[in-house]
């Protein structure tokens, strides 16, 4: 938004337009940090919700293998994997995102509007200012049969005095608008690193917990293979006359 800070002094249209369309950036900016805490959120539930399922699927495993010695130990061993490695790992990853992005986030997303009404409730007080100066001088200009010609050169004056405060007022909230805007980006960003690198270290946490629980329920590393003897098993239990 480099565009909006400009050395050249804008006319009065192209400051309204400037000043309006960093009103609007903002209030989408507003609009999506509100909508990316709240998908934050919901990751964090979900990623434990998956962990947690995870485990009731392996303990399930292991309650229908009651007559398959070797299953049953491969599926509490998977247990015990996911328990101690998996559980720890969306743990920590969890409170990472919530210490990294969910928090500072709402931060952000609570300072931004409160500055931003701060600085354009400003403008807008100098704005009123200049309009009742205006408003005034013309109802003089409309009676100048009935109003002393001093009372009107001083109304020039003051449309003239509050002319030059609100557009010194209007250019710098426009510019402190702009500079809050632009520091959504690195703000945000810092989050991000922090939530990808994360990310990165859970997963690949969780491949090697997945590698370790491979080992012992299957020592295949094919899933086509794994893929075709489900296919075999499942045919081997269709051929069954209780099937038929």
């Amino acid at each position: 938004m480099n565009w909006i800070r400009s050395d050249k002094k804008p006319n009065s249209d192209t400051d309204e337009d400037a000043y309006q369309q960093t009103k609007t950036t903002l209030s989408s900016m507003e609009r999506n940090l509100s909508k990316l805490n709240e998908s934050l959120k919901k990751y964090s539930k979900q990623v434990q919700a998956v962990t947690n399922n995870e485990l009731q699927i392996f303990t399930e495993l292991s309650s229908n293998a009651e007559n398959d010695t070797e299953l049953r130990f491969s599926s509490m061993t998977a247990y015990s994997e996911l328990s101690s490695e998996m559980s720890s790992q969306a743990t920590q990853h969890i409170e990472i995102v919530n210490d990294c992005m969910v928090a500072p986030l709402k931060k952000f997303s609570k300072l931004l509007p409160n500055e931003a009404k701060d600085a354009m409730k400003v403008r807008e007080n100098f704005a009123g200012k200049y309009g009742s100066s205006k408003k005034t001088l013309e109802d003089m200009q409309r009676n100048r049969e009935r109003v002393m010609q001093y009372k009107i050169d001083k109304a020039e004056k003051d449309v003239q005095f509050h002319k030059t405060e609100f557009e010194k007022c209007n250019e710098t909230t426009v510019q402190e608008l702009a500079a809050l805007a632009d520091s959504c980006e690195p703000y945000v960003g810092v989050s991000f690193a922090a939530f990808a690198k994360s990310s990165e270290a859970y997963f690949d946490a969780n491949r090697k917990c997945c590698d370790k629980i491979l080992e012992q329920v299957d020592n295949s590393t094919s899933e086509n293979a794994l893929v075709n003897r489900i296919d075999a098993t499942f045919n081997e239990l269709s051929g069954l006359s209780i099937v038929a």
